[in-house]
């Protein structure tokens, strides 16, 4: 099928850790190329149409991605010389061997003529073009150059930043003294190691916590810790005792700084109950399980760290804790207790339907699956005779994809299925074939959508079809106004074809089309699972299916 149908790699078993690996490198590369692009699209959102595309890992998924989103894009098979290299733009992906067996998407960035950046999740190098032209395999994928847009901060810094806010808010409208903002600042931090510890273990982490966890050294590894035996007492994991304890700390001492009380004498105890928690996890890490966790090492270290400050902390324990402070260090642990019993499922399942959502999508864009589901609908009879219905795309009775869309003009539901439609037809209209049907009111000429339906029938006639299709996008939007856009059209009558609009709406009576819209592929009504935006996913095999059939027929007669 040509160049879009080239592999990035051959997968010899799409099972097992190398298999995960290559997954998370193209996924790496793609959002570093994304990223340096300045395209302004949700990446992940992006990633999950490719890692679900039918032809995923094949360089086919990332340029169908890409024309989804309507980024235009080029994959090109070059010749490996140096004026190649000269006409590549600055920043693009590339297929790379470095003497393996196996070759690797990288992302790519031209520091100078002679020198270029090389990456993607297993290594980064600079590399001179000489040796880039000996590695690079010839192909290359490309997309137009934006412009930078001014964005708000990324959200992982969001955490840092209500951090700062609070502290500062604290410090300068408050009696606290340093002693009590850092050790509010450690029960912080505490707050949001083991909220990421949370996060590694119900598999949702952020790729500088995959580095710190995994990339240091082979002794190191969060999710053989967390996933142990030995990281939970009495059915209780330690990472919700840790976000349980340090968001109860600190809320205990804002309410109590608010509250004009200045006894933090429970609140600083129960650090102290921390130390054979910190013995055993020590332990555990270094004598059992024999691998460190680097994020509970963090939760560790912030409990030694306010430890310790409490040394320097003279207080008489056993008069303070009898207080009213102890009542609000009680309350405040009840209360995160019970938020985060109701939150963490939440999290959990969100989490979940984020693995259900890819191995749906898997399923859906799978084209043996879309082709098994069309053909186990009923067929309809498309034919409708004498008619002068509007008909856009490649007018051959041999076109490979043939869609009758059948809509309302005042129909909600039909304007975003419209819109796919005709970008539909702006991209492959040598290859599709739209017939426009309309199912209205027709118990008056004068209904609204019965007026619309025969003058753009009308439109399409006497204006010609590109006048039409600016005509369908302007009353398939929320904003149409139906006396304006008459209006427009004042010396154009559609009178003479209010016949046609009333077979047409016959029409999908006799074959029990009642609502609206519908979509008719190659004579079977679309199943409902998918979209008008979904058929163009499978614009390729759907006309490869077709050109099959053809030549099988041919073979017969």
């Amino acid at each position: 099928m040509g160049l879009f149908y080239l592999y990035i790699i051959i997968v010899h078993c799409k099972y097992g850790d190398n298999y995960r690996k290559l997954i998370d490198s193209i996924k790496y590369v793609l959002k570093i190329f994304l990223k340096k692009n300045h395209v302004d699209i949700d990446i992940e959102e992006f990633i999950l149409h490719v890692e679900t595309h039918h032809t995923f890992p094949g360089l086919f998924a990332i340029t169908s991605a890409f024309d989804f989103f309507n980024i235009d894009n080029v994959a090109l098979d070059l010749p490996r010389e140096d004026k190649s290299l000269n006409e590549l733009p600055d920043v693009f992906i590339a297929i790379v061997n470095r003497g393996g067996h196996q070759e690797e998407l990288v992302y790519v960035r031209k520091v100078s003529d002679e020198l270029f950046h090389v990456e993607n999740k297993a290594f980064l190098e600079k590399v001179s073009a000489n040796e880039f032209l000996k590695i690079w395999t010839g192909v290359v994928l490309a997309i137009d150059e934006r412009i930078p847009k001014n964005k708000w901060i990324p959200w992982s810094y969001n955490g840092i930043l209500l951090f700062l806010a609070i502290s500062s808010f604290i410090l300068f409208l408050s009696n606290w003294e340093v002693f009590h903002l850092f050790y509010f600042s450690m029960s912080f931090i505490g707050v949001m190691l083991s909220y990421l510890l949370f996060l590694q273990k119900n598999g949702r982490e952020y790729e500088l916590v995959k580095k710190i966890c995994k990339g240091l050294s082979g002794k190191f590894n969060c999710q053989d810790v967390t996933s142990s035996s030995g990281a939970s007492i009495f059915g209780i994991d330690f990472t919700h005792m840790g976000i349980v304890y340090f968001s109860t700390s600190c809320l205990s001492q804002i309410l109590l700084l608010y509250g004009g009380m200045t006894s933090y004498a429970l609140i600083y105890f129960l650090t102290l109950i921390s130390v054979p928690f910190i013995v055993y996890s020590t332990y555990y890490q270094y004598r059992v399980i024999k691998t460190w966790c680097p994020l509970c090492l963090g939760v560790l270290s912030v409990l030694v760290v306010q430890l310790v400050c409490l040394s320097f902390f003279k207080l008489d324990f056993f008069t303070s804790i009898v207080s009213k402070s102890s009542l609000v260090v009680l309350f405040s642990y009840i209360l995160v207790s019970l938020v985060w019993y109701h939150l963490f499922p939440v999290l959990i399942l969100k989490n979940n339907f984020q693995d259900l959502r890819v191995r749906y999508y898997m399923l859906k864009n799978n084209f043996h699956v879309f082709n098994f589901l069309a053909r186990s609908q009923i067929g309809i009879k498309s034919d409708l005779e004498n008619s002068s219905e509007i008909v856009l795309g490649n007018l051959s009775t041999s076109t490979p994809i043939r869609i009758i869309y059948i809509s309302n003009p005042t129909c909600i539901h039909c304007r975003k299925s419209m819109m796919q439609l005709l970008r539909l037809l702006e991209r492959h209209e040598n290859i599709v074939q739209v017939r426009f049907r309309f199912n209205v009111n027709t118990t008056s000429f004068n209904n609204q959508d019965f007026q619309i339906a025969s003058l753009l029938i009308a439109i399409y006639h006497f204006q010609g079809a590109e006048v039409l299709f600016s005509a369908l996008k302007e009353v398939y939007v929320s904003s149409f106004d139906f006396k304006v856009w008459r209006e427009k059209w004042k010396l154009l009558s559609g009178n003479a074809y209010n016949r046609e609009v009333m077979d047409e709406t016959l029409w999908c009576a006799d074959n029990g089309i009642y609502y609206t819209p519908e979509t008719i592929l190659n004579s079977r009504i679309l199943p409902k699972i998918y979209s008008n935006e979904d058929i163009e996913r499978f614009v390729e095999e759907l006309s490869e299916e077709y050109d099959q059939e053809f030549i099988y027929e041919q073979q017969l007669e």
